[in-house]
């Protein structure tokens, strides 16, 4: 019977696919192994997203080492997402890559890949989940920094503000003490009986030349900017539109979401520190240094 039962057995080992002796461990991150097909497939998905460069598949290593990490961190506090949420995720990873639907199911075509992709999508949700539930809780993000992303914002593109203001010329430094600053009305007024031209401009900031931006944003209403050329401009009225709440809304988030981001990024550097990386194959020895 043993002499039947050998040949047998050699015969099920060579009918065996060559990837499955292909498919030697590479690395163990905190007891779990990681192969070459692991990282074969990672490349894979890596370079449909448009990632590529010679040292390709250390990098994948370390992606695979950080999900790894990421997902037994969200496990810690549940915040796991279900297979069927990071299979509709894939829908919506196919649009932020401006791919068309069923792009992955196009291209991903070996079990190892669709593993990976799963894997990749899940420790991404799973990380975000960490961010969102037990970071982003803990960070304020005060009005002054609001305010100073609002200052770049306003200098690059300007805001959803409307703003009235008198552009003023032969302005010297011996006319503009006789300027009637109290009102609009009475600043044209003034600026005529002494020979200085005033035109009144309404616009929304953002569709005002840049120049004129840098002068006007930090003025309120009734102050009027320092002298240069002769040239300068006083403020009549400024009034937010609709959409300027919901701007300082959306930079307060960004504000909170940037920060998240770094504080995620040293708790996963802290998890690297602590985990058990070990690599068995040499050609990766230098990866994860």
């Amino acid at each position: 019977m043993i002499k039947l039962i050998r040949p047998l057995i050699l015969f099920s080992l060579m009918m065996l696919p060559c990837s499955a002796f292909a498919a030697h461990i590479v690395a163990v991150a905190n007891g779990n192994p990681i192969t070459d097909l692991d990282i074969t497939a990672r490349v894979k998905l890596m370079s449909l997203q448009g990632q590529s460069a010679t040292d390709i598949r250390f990098r994948a290593l370390n992606n695979i080492v950080n999900d790894t990490l990421k997902i037994e961190h969200a496990k810690s506090f549940s915040l796991v997402p279900s297979e069927k949420d990071v299979k509709a995720e894939i829908k919506n990873t196919e649009k932020q890559m401006q791919k068309p639907a069923g792009f992955f199911d196009a291209n991903i075509k070996t079990a190892a890949e669709k593993d990976q992709l799963m894997f990749a999508l899940r420790a991404s949700m799973s990380w975000q989940n960490v961010l969102m539930k037990t970071v982003m809780p803990t960070i304020v993000v005060n009005d002054s920094e609001i305010d100073e992303e609002l200052a770049k914002l306003s200098d690059k593109h300007g805001l959803p503000i409307d703003t009235t203001f008198l552009r003023l010329s032969g302005v010297t430094d011996e006319n503009v003490s006789k300027l009637d600053k109290a009102s609009c009305k009475t600043m044209k007024s003034s600026a005529r009986e002494n020979g200085i031209s005033a035109q009144e401009i309404t616009a929304p900031e953002y569709d005002l030349d840049e120049n004129i931006r840098r002068q006007i944003f930090p003025l309120k209403a009734g102050e009027m900017s320092k002298i240069k050329s002769k040239s300068s401009i006083y403020i009549c009225e400024k009034k937010n539109q609709k959409e300027y709440p919901k701007l300082r809304d959306y930079i307060q988030n960004q504000l909170m979401y940037r920060n998240a981001m770094f504080i995620g990024d040293q708790q996963l550097k802290s998890l690297r520190r602590k985990a058990v990386i070990t690599i068995q194959d040499e050609q990766y020895r230098k990866a994860l240094d």
